[in-house]
């Protein structure tokens, strides 16, 4: 857990440090940090930010958060104040509706999204920023994550789909390469390639998992994509907050179902839908051994948890069926 008084003190630190203003900026390069009901990390987040070299030329922290704690209030306050941040309070809250909102407000050419619990490297903006003008092609860049309670497993490529629908990753691949995936909570990418995709697919829903994916995918089709091991960061996946917070363990898991087949659905050929209906038995049964604990923090185990694992997938994946059928109905219009 993290100290959110030392994170304020860390993040005041950086601010009121002599030269801070006058520290090296990318402004071609913005942040954009959607936030929802985190308090210390997301004050650890901006700390960790400010300690960057060079800055980023702006911060925007897309808030969905109704009331905050004091301290998470004044951190917010303060990087206002010193210029470091613009806040932006967006209603009602959606993962994916607030990635947009900083989609269309940022200034920079690029734009860098990252999650609201997050430590970064340093280096981090130079990191991203120096593919850019390497590559004038260049879509998008997906950066390493590491996570200390859930390592990447320790797969030879960055990032597969199987052929049953399976996401497969290793976000902690070591070398540069080209990919069609990442985690979005470390993602950067040409501002105006992911206005000319249409943004976000608001049709994930919650959580949204899955939803950087689907975004990836369709840069990817734009221009090169890559994933580079130098642009590194430790998320913390916390607990509470974010995505979780309005949901119940049933809910979740609906709504975790409801993303994966309306992602699958939109990647997949007819013959594999077979493949991926046969496969949801064996995740429900494997989300009720805790193998899903990452994804479902706190969920109760166990023989009795596989019913209610295999009746809320079985919801899920309906419902996802229906949202891809309405999608495609819509774009035929």
């Amino acid at each position: 857990m993290v100290n959110p008084e030392q994170a304020l003190g860390d993040l005041r630190a950086h601010l009121n440090a002599p030269g801070w203003r006058e520290r090296a900026r990318q402004a071609a390069l913005s942040v954009a940090i959607p936030t929802y009901r985190r308090e210390g990390y997301l004050i650890q987040t901006l700390a960790s930010l400010a300690a960057c070299d060079p800055l980023p030329g702006e911060v925007l922290v897309v808030d969905q958060t109704q009331a905050h704690e004091a301290e998470t209030t004044l951190a917010l306050e303060s990087a206002v104040a010193a210029g470091f941040v613009r806040w932006l309070r967006h209603q009602p809250p959606s993962a994916t509706a607030s990635r947009n909102r900083a989609l269309r407000e940022a200034q920079g050419e690029v734009l860098l999204f990252l999650d609201d619990d997050v430590s970064v490297d340093p280096g981090l903006i130079e990191a991203h920023w120096r593919r850019y003008q390497e590559d004038p092609w260049l879509a998008g860049v997906a950066g390493r994550v590491v996570e200390p309670d859930f390592p990447s497993a320790p797969l030879p490529y960055h990032f597969r789909i199987s052929l049953s629908g399976r996401v497969r990753h290793n976000y902690e691949f070591e070398a540069l390469c080209e990919t069609r995936g990442g985690a979005g909570c470390n993602v950067s990418l040409r501002r105006n390639v992911g206005l000319s995709v249409g943004g976000f697919d608001e049709r994930f829903v919650g959580s949204a998992n899955n939803e950087d994916a689907d975004f990836i995918a369709r840069l990817a089709e734009r221009g090169r994509f890559l994933y580079d091991p130098a642009a590194s960061l430790v998320h913390h996946a916390a607990r509470r907050g974010g995505g979780r917070s309005k949901e119940g363990d049933a809910e979740r898991m609906r709504v975790y179902f409801h993303n994966d087949a309306y992602y699958f659905l939109r990647r997949a050929q007819a013959w594999q839908v077979p493949l991926y209906l046969a496969r949801q038995p064996l995740t429900s049964l494997r989300i009720a051994q805790g193998a899903y604990e990452r994804v479902f923090p706190g969920l109760p185990l166990g023989p009795a948890a596989f019913p209610r694992a295999l009746a809320a997938c079985t919801q899920g994946v309906l419902a996802g069926f229906r949202t891809y059928l309405r999608s495609k109905a819509a774009s035929e219009l």
